[in-house]
């Protein structure tokens, strides 16, 4: 037991994954997008970072948030494609997990 609701998680951690397995599925994950990405990050690099931050923390009992704060140069089409990323991700995520705990039922 962690002792917490939520841990939340900077750009400095790098292995999502451990910090999952670490704390369990019981306790939930916030973050860890490194922000510089939605300054000068281009829509491949974003989508790709999702995708892999989704994986290793979980589509459930995760909270899709930046590693540090704003910097107030980000773009707002890089901040959409993030917000709107992180929906499309999780969902298909979740709806493929669903899918198999059917199937193996």
């Amino acid at each position: 037991d962690a002792g917490c609701d939520v841990v939340t998680l900077d750009t400095a951690v790098e292995d999502r994954a451990r910090v999952r397995a670490a704390v369990g599925d019981g306790v939930g994950l916030q973050g860890n997008l490194n922000p510089r990405l939605l300054v000068d990050g281009s829509q491949h690099e974003i989508r790709e970072e999702v995708q892999r931050m989704v994986r290793e923390m979980g589509p459930q009992r995760m909270v899709a948030n930046l590693g540090e704060g704003l910097m107030g140069k980000e773009d707002p089409a890089l901040v959409k494609l993030f917000v709107d990323s992180v929906h499309e991700i999780s969902e298909s995520l979740i709806v493929s997990a669903a899918r198999s705990s059917t199937q193996q039922q």
